[in-house]
């Protein structure tokens, strides 16, 4: 998930879909990566507790398939 920081930053890519969802730009990025293959297991790395907190939500999303390809749009640039 390289260069995952520019995603939580003010007007980037998922800033609009976090505040609809009412999740972090992070959390967003792993539950769809949870959506892509049953045997996908994202491993964030994080040293900071509500970090990890804060990764660890991202299990109890759930995408909508709307919701799906605007983060396949806005995770392949």
């Amino acid at each position: 998930m390289g260069g995952a920081k520019r995603w939580g930053e003010s007007g980037g890519p998922l800033e609009s879909l976090a505040k609809e969802t009412g999740a972090s730009p992070y959390q967003l990025v792993l539950a769809w990566h949870l959506n892509q293959r049953e045997y996908i297991i994202p491993i964030p790395g994080a040293s900071i507790t509500t970090s990890i907190e804060d990764s660890a939500k991202a299990a109890t999303l759930t995408l909508d398939s709307g919701t799906l390809e605007t983060l396949r749009q806005a995770l392949k640039d």
